[in-house]
């Protein structure tokens, strides 16, 4: 994560007056549901630090939900409205996930691809 930040923000440049110059970036997130999640601490991150301003995000499959959520949460309270939408609907997600059926059907599956002695004491 430092590594990103620094490449991010080099040097922390600053103008002629010496004040802090913003940094502006474009982000572009992948899909995948625990690429996702792991979005969501980086975008956390990111949007922690005062000198860099996102101008533009995009993403695909649970990186579009990241990109959806993020402005809708800054729109209404900036950096912050932006961080608390997105900790809301992950936690949401994660809370949804508990009780889904689709829980059950892996659990099954993973059963079944299991050799029968396993399945059975003797």
């Amino acid at each position: 994560m430092k590594k990103l930040l620094s490449s991010l923000l080099p040097g922390a440049a600053t103008d002629v007056r010496g004040a802090q110059k913003t940094k502006r970036v474009n982000l572009a997130l992948q899909g995948g549901g625990a690429h996702g999640a792991f979005t969501w601490g980086v975008l956390d991150r990111l949007l922690e630090q005062p000198q860099l301003r996102i101008e533009g995000i995009s993403g695909t499959s649970a990186g579009a939900t990241g990109a959806a959520v993020l402005p809708h949460g800054h729109a209404t309270a900036e950096s912050q409205g932006a961080r608390s939408a997105l900790e809301d609907f992950w936690r949401r997600v994660a809370r949804a996930a508990t009780f889904s059926p689709f829980r059950r059907c892996l659990s099954l599956v993973r059963a079944a691809r299991q050799p029968a002695s396993a399945n059975f004491s003797v």
